[in-house]
């Protein structure tokens, strides 16, 4: 291993008398002795200041000394050449003694790290093994915020971290405190070559360096280190790095286990996306998982509004333990909960409560897929459950209500979804239509009229035709009603008894709620 001027410094606790730009990093170490032949390679050379500066300079010969003259006009241009001079009060021999004791500490330390990961001992043993060297509270974390393994032997008076070590995994109030602060969004993002280093103390009161593994553009595991004891520098950036390359082996090897797509979210993936070839071969792998291939199903559809910062791999945890017969996953970063009916509302409304609950101050919505018989007909109930909340929220803001968490069940929505994909699919076709003349022309006359009959043929419609109950819903007399109705029939030169008629109608009023008129 080479070890760095910067980290060697560290490690001895000593400066420089003038700070250099470079930093160059050395595979070993010689006590330099006049006269002899040039060393090549990375070898740092252990000298007396009045040795090295009348020394050969070559482009990769270094000297760290120590001072034993005094300064004179020999201290400048090529004699200081690649010359770092120890800013303490120290003679060469233990000066000799420090830097060797620093290279085996390290060295030592590599070596125990290589023998751990050939003997697959995990990531635990590399935890304990860092202790020593490197200081500061380290945590593995996959992408549920479950803690993996942790150096147990270092304390952090750092609320977060210690309930992340009280309890194994982060708990709510702390995934609050990363969704506040975009923690998720700012993984998410990370380039995976990259370190994360934090320090605006808003999530932990000391500064953080954290590496994200990803996989499929979605981090999987995390390594998080707090500067409790030792404050982030260049040098335990260098140390947490070295370590990093041999944590890197685990989650890199186990990446099947600790990433998506896990073993159910492959199948449901698959299922959605129709790439298993034949219903024999799902029946076979959903027995592997446990799933009843045939009953009675239902899909919700948890669809993340701002889905870079919300932890949806954690939220699926979280619901799995809560929701009784039912299997939670992620699917395209949203949540997917296939849920198995036994015929009780009571259940079902326990269910709904359940996922309101965890959801509801969150920035999504619910998509509920109509009732289907068989794991082969997943691809379907996916498209209903997400057309539901796309033609929910669609219809939510045409009528410019308040946004909050709500449940979209496709069977309220069905109509306004194929209308909506009929006049997207070939919208000129429909421009001169019957039902989109006559909207256009009651919207032109309650416009010109400050008059509402567009919402008096709406609620005469949807109430069947009644005057009494129409009039209630607009608090309007049910006489004023039948007039404006009359109204409506003389402007559009029709009947409203005849139901083709009024079929055209509601279509035309719901393209308008779905403001496509």
């Amino acid at each position: 291993m080479n070890i760095s001027l910067g980290l060697l410094l560290s490690e001895l606790g000593v400066e420089l008398e003038s700070p250099h730009r470079r930093n160059p990093a050395f595979a070993g170490f010689e006590l330099y002795i006049p006269g002899s032949p040039h060393t090549p390679g990375q070898i740092l050379l252990i000298a007396k200041l009045s040795e090295a500066l009348f020394a050969p300079k070559g482009d990769d010969q270094y000297y760290l000394c120590v001072r034993d003259r005094r300064q004179d006009e020999s201290e400048t241009g090529d004699f200081l050449k690649n010359i770092f001079i120890i800013n303490k009060n120290m003679d060469q021999r233990e000066l000799l003694n420090g830097v060797r004791y620093v290279f085996a500490r390290l060295q030592d330390w590599v070596q125990l790290m290589q023998e751990s990961v050939l003997a697959n001992r995990g990531l635990q043993d590399l935890m304990n093994l860092c202790e020593p060297i490197i200081g500061n509270h380290i945590s593995v974390q996959d992408e549920s915020f479950n803690l993996l393994a942790a150096t147990k032997n270092i304390d952090a008076d750092d609320e977060t971290t210690q309930r992340l070590m009280e309890n194994g995994y982060h708990p709510e109030e702390t995934i609050r405190r990363f969704l506040k602060y975009r923690r998720i969004e700012q993984y998410e993002t990370a380039d995976e070559n990259e370190l994360i280093v934090s320090r605006d103390m808003v999530i932990s009161k000391y500064d953080t360096v954290k590496k994200v593994y990803k996989y499929n553009d979605a981090f999987f595991a995390i390594v998080v280190m707090v500067c409790c004891n030792k404050s982030y520098s260049d040098a335990i950036e260098e140390l947490y790095q070295l370590l990093i390359r041999y944590i890197t082996y685990y989650l890199e090897k186990e990446r099947p286990q600790f990433a998506k797509p896990r073993q159910l979210e492959f199948f449901i993936s698959e299922l959605i996306g129709k790439t298993i070839l034949s219903e024999d071969e799902a029946r076979l792998r959903a027995n592997s998982l446990n799933l009843p291939f045939e009953g009675r199903f239902e899909l919700n559809l948890i669809v993340f509004n701002d889905i870079l910062n919300i932890p949806a791999p954690r939220l699926a945890h979280d619901l799995s333990l809560r929701l009784a017969n039912a299997d939670t996953t992620v699917y395209s970063r949203d949540i997917l909960i296939l849920c198995r009916l036994s015929g009780s509302g009571d259940e079902r409304r326990r269910r709904t409560k359940q996922i309101a609950g965890l959801f509801g101050e969150l920035n999504c919505n619910c998509g509920v897929s109509n009732e289907f018989g068989s794991l082969w007909d997943m691809a379907v109930a996916y498209g209903q459950a997400h057309a539901a909340v796309l033609t929910g929220e669609r219809l939510r803001l045409a009528r410019k209500e308040e946004g909050s968490f709500r449940f979209y069940h496709y069977e309220d929505f069905y109509l306004n979804h194929l209308i909506a994909n009929g006049i997207d699919s070939l919208p000129g076709v429909f421009t001169n239509s019957f039902a989109f003349w006559a909207i256009n022309s009651l919207k032109l006359h309650d416009e010109k009229h400050s008059a509402n009959l567009l919402e008096t043929l709406a609620a005469y419609l949807e109430n069947e035709r009644n005057a009494t109950s129409a009039g209630e819903r607009l608090h309007m007399h049910r006489n004023t009603v039948l007039y404006h109705v009359r109204k409506i029939e003389d402007i559009l030169d029709v009947s409203l008894g005849d139901a083709d008629v009024r079929m055209k109608l509601l279509i035309g009023l719901k393209a308008f709620e779905l403001d496509r008129i």
